[in-house]
């Protein structure tokens, strides 16, 4: 596993450190919810994302209140697949 100190910079340690928290939260969600398995295939685990990715609260307003791009945010990847 990547420690913040594997890292070049204090940008890419903070980086690091906020992908991390993203990720425990979506694992404790895919467990929570009986989706997780210790061995995944990329597609599996795409999946897992997909299905708990809502448990990731993003506000509607950035933190200089400019509203933020919804759109942006979600996988658009099912529409490139048709």
């Amino acid at each position: 596993m990547l420690d913040g100190s594997d890292m070049p910079s204090r940008k890419l340690q903070k980086r690091l450190s906020d992908v991390r928290c993203i990720m425990t939260t979506i694992e404790s969600e895919a467990k929570r919810s009986g989706l997780w398995q210790a061995q995944q295939s990329v597609e599996d685990a795409v999946n897992v994302f997909a299905s708990c990715a809502s448990s990731i609260a993003v506000p509607r307003d950035t933190a200089k209140h400019r509203k933020r791009r919804q759109g942006q945010l979600r996988d658009n990847r099912s529409d490139s697949a048709s």
